[in-house]
């Protein structure tokens, strides 16, 4: 599937769909979190938010991200993530008619090379 149907796949899926389409109407800003699972030649993104007001902040750990869609197989390394998560975040940034691009986070921490996602 091209970077260019994601959008579409998503807001088709009957669970990820809902969730990332509340969380455009809310206006919270997306994240898009490209990962593994261990296994760095299999890559991941997830479509998350921020989740400020989770429980979790309180025992220390500094940014938690709440997962609202998950796409395996998205890359095969790290350093093709990085221009991946970009054409994905234009692409749901104009599906979404979003005003900002997603930040990009590399394994759930802000990805210094992003830029902040711009």
């Amino acid at each position: 599937m091209r970077i260019e149907d994601l959008p579409r796949a998503i807001a088709e899926h009957p669970r990820f769909g809902p969730q990332v389409a509340e969380a455009v109407r809310l206006g919270r800003r997306l994240i898009l979190n490209y990962h593994h699972h261990g296994d760095p030649t299999t890559w991941c993104v997830a479509v998350c938010v921020s989740g400020a007001d989770s429980p979790l902040r309180i025992f220390g750990q500094e940014e938690v991200l709440e997962e609202l869609a998950h796409i395996r197989g998205f890359g095969r390394d790290e350093a093709e993530g990085l221009d991946r998560c970009l054409d994905l975040g234009r692409a749901l940034q104009e599906f979404h008619g979003l005003e900002e691009l997603p930040e990009l986070y590399l394994q759930g921490r802000p990805w210094p090379a992003s830029n902040g996602g711009a």
